[in-house]
């Protein structure tokens, strides 16, 4: 993601969550991100008709939750094109407490990458950033938490596709 442009979402995001973390009695904003997240790595074997079925799952702790009131997403740059690819973050189970507002389980985001007729067989390793707009329950406090992590495509190979993990711990007090 562009610096500039990713500076500018990271902006827009507080702005939105002050005027939305009220939705969630007495939460409070917190400026800087937790570093709760984590990334197990993906691989993905593109099948014969030269496409690669990405997948990413998620994984919330007890208290945690998605801020549908800001913007989530997975981000990377496409190997072939260098064009990025923007995954939006925002279905799943809904919170009891506030179920227009937050989300207590996410469902799986999928995507289809064409690879190129001309791509060259072998490894290609694809970097991804995922923000996520967060908030805990209990603490009452939101945050936009950034995540780093990456991706495998075997050109030319075979084998069994594993999905990137995301995983989301509970921020410390």
């Amino acid at each position: 993601m562009k610096p500039i442009l990713l500076g500018l979402l990271v902006l827009s995001s507080i702005a939105v969550t002050a005027l939305f973390v009220p939705k969630m009695t007495g939460a409070t904003l917190a400026v800087g991100a937790p570093n709760t997240g984590s990334v197990s790595s993906g691989l993905f074997y593109p099948s014969a008709d030269r496409v690669a079925a990405l997948r990413f799952e998620f994984t919330l702790a007890q208290h945690v939750l998605l801020n549908l009131a800001g913007s989530s997403e997975i981000a990377f740059l496409n190997p072939f094109t260098g064009k990025e690819v923007t995954l939006e973050v925002s279905k799943g189970e809904p919170y009891p407490s506030a179920p227009t507002d937050y989300l207590q389980r996410l469902e799986p985001v999928a995507s289809r990458l064409e690879i190129p007729k001309d791509a060259k067989p072998g490894v290609y390793n694809v970097k991804l950033i995922a923000q996520m707009f967060l908030c805990e329950a209990v603490l009452k406090v939101c945050y936009l938490e950034e995540t780093a992590g990456s991706f495998e495509l075997r050109v030319g190979q075979t084998g069994r596709d594993t999905p990137v993990k995301l995983a989301y711990l509970r921020p410390q007090r």
